[in-house]
């Protein structure tokens, strides 16, 4: 499992709430060929963020 150990050193639901950046994780599991990719065609939003999600929840004005 890619977050889990040996690779992360965080426990698993992270309730501690340790921030760690993602990038060296995928970087090791692909030198270790444990990652691979797709592309997406399809819609897609950065979610990256509570205030992101929030606006993105907010209903679009109505047109009159």
């Amino acid at each position: 499992e890619l977050f889990g150990p040996p690779w992360c050193d965080i426990a698993p639901g992270n309730p501690l709430g340790i921030k760690a950046p993602l990038a060296p994780l995928l970087r090791r599991a692909m030198d270790n060929g444990r990652a691979s990719a797709a592309l997406y065609t399809g819609r897609w939003t950065d979610v990256g963020t509570p205030q992101r999600l929030a606006e993105l929840n907010t209903p679009a004005p109505q047109l009159p």
